[in-house]
């Protein structure tokens, strides 16, 4: 068995996430007190008990996914002392690259919730100074998704394609009047559009100005050199140097999410397991649209962290 950790991204939030596990292990309760300190209130009772509408606000969503799945991971860790030594892969979507990039102990959990922080605010007042919109086309390729984009930004509404996610799966970012032309032109070509419920174009273009803030935020981070690969978003590849994911994370609000690549890249490398640490199982599903052959586990409660300490078994190998 050759094993990738993943990490979700905003989207994957709901309220009570983690919490059960966060109970059962109280020991990790200093995560959730460096957290409040960087985000300025307790995070905790806003995870676990709302409300849905202020738990889906950008810049609390962003901080909120990133502790919850980080938690995880610990958790793992704190069971598997070796975790790392036993896979082979981390790779997050969005966010989660922060998750994967903490994990993998290239950068402090402190600086990492920090970071996390300034992300989801200056998104946020992104999407408020640049109003954008989202939406997800289902049953099209991604190469056809761009290309419909592009067709329709000649024509003078702005709309990309954004989130390269698994077969069958891409999201496009744009303005909201881009949006709303890509949703009109591919239903009336019976194509299932799914608009999501974000005010800005993340990965955008519409993106530059928050990119260009946000780079000097991460100029002055203190980042170490990774000690297991990191699949980044942007080109789809392995990175470990300070550099190097300093860059692509520099990179990633205005460019693309290459997961399909990503994903596809891991498996080219032998993997045939993935972990998804942290909430939902959105991760997961796009890995059995790669290939159903493809293990996938999940966790963000007590019993899915059994059940994944239980498939890894005491001689696992990476």
């Amino acid at each position: 068995m050759k094993t990738a950790l993943l990490f979700p991204g905003q989207g994957a939030q709901h309220v009570g996430m983690g919490i059960p596990l966060l109970e059962s292990n109280p020991g990790l309760a200093p995560l959730y007190e460096q957290a409040a300190e960087a985000f300025g209130s307790d995070l905790r009772v806003l995870i676990a008990n709302g409300p849905e509408e202020a738990l889906q606000q950008t810049q609390n969503t962003q901080p909120a996914v990133f502790l919850t799945s980080y938690t995880c991971f610990k958790a793992l860790e704190n069971r598997v002392p070796d975790i790392l030594s036993r896979i082979s892969f981390v790779a997050g979507h969005s966010l989660g690259e922060y998750t994967a990039v903490c994990a993998a102990r290239a950068l402090s959990f402190r600086d990492a919730i920090r970071l996390v922080v300034r992300r989801g605010a200056i998104m946020a007042e992104a999407g408020r100074t640049t109003p954008g919109a989202m939406a997800a086309v289902i049953g099209m390729e991604g190469g056809e998704v761009a290309a419909v984009c592009a067709e329709l930004t000649a024509r003078g509404t702005l709309v990309e394609a954004v989130n390269f996610n698994c077969p069958g799966q891409t999201v496009a970012a744009g303005t909201v009047a881009g949006i709303q032309a890509l949703i009109t032109h591919l239903t009336e070509r019976k194509i299932k559009v799914i608009q999501l419920p974000v005010s800005g174009a993340f990965h955008s273009s519409l993106m530059n100005g928050a990119q260009e803030f946000f780079s000097r935020e991460l100029d002055n981070a203190s980042l170490n050199s990774a000690v297991i690969d990191i699949v980044m978003n942007c080109d789809g590849l392995p990175c470990r140097t300070p550099d190097g994911i300093r860059r692509n994370l520099q990179l990633q609000l205005n460019h693309p999410v290459r997961w399909e690549q990503s994903l596809r890249y891991m498996v080219e490398q032998g993997v045939d397991t993935f972990i998804e640490c942290g909430p939902g199982r959105a991760l997961s599903g796009m890995v059995k649209r790669i290939g159903r052959t493809l293990n996938t586990l999940s966790f963000e409660d007590p019993e899915g962290l059994e059940q994944v300490i239980a498939a890894l078994g005491p001689a696992a190998s990476a």
